[in-house]
């Protein structure tokens, strides 16, 4: 099993079991969940709580913060910090999601918005000028409109 299908099962406890509910999940194994993907890498976990978001969809363009860019692909546990911070104190959204992911050989991170399904993901695609929104569930990017 690859790094990044281990990460997503949960997090390897002290006992050797995986517990998928630690809160919060700290920005070390956000970077490690990140990095595991290597160009496919990526994340979105919650900033109120820390929990993996796993279903629904995620869109971008949340008010309050914008979408920042580091120069490498691989993404620093301090780097996810100060953006979970960031969005923390500036998206009050009880769905806050600090999403990042990997594009042009870049790590991206952007406040996304968790919703429930692909109608209301539609919607908010279009109406925030999102390029796309990422299916949770799925683990893949779609174009909505």
């Amino acid at each position: 099993m690859g790094r990044k299908k281990e990460l997503q099962k949960g997090i390897l406890g002290p006992d050797q079991t995986y517990q998928a509910d630690l809160e919060p999940v700290t920005a070390h194994v956000v970077a490690q969940y990140h990095n595991a993907g290597g160009e496919e890498g990526g994340s979105s976990f919650y900033v109120h709580g820390g929990e993996a978001a796993t279903s629904g969809y995620s869109v971008g363009g949340l008010e309050g913060e914008e979408e920042t860019t580091t120069e490498h692909q691989d993404m620093a546990p301090k780097e996810y910090q100060e953006h979970r911070d960031r969005v923390r104190e500036s998206v009050k959204n009880p769905n806050a999601i600090a999403g990042t992911w990997v594009e042009g050989g870049r790590s991206v991170m952007d406040a996304s918005e968790r919703v429930p399904d692909k109608h209301t993901a539609r919607v908010l695609q279009i109406a925030r000028n999102q390029r796309a929104v990422y299916n949770l569930g799925k683990g893949r990017e779609e174009d909505l409109r």
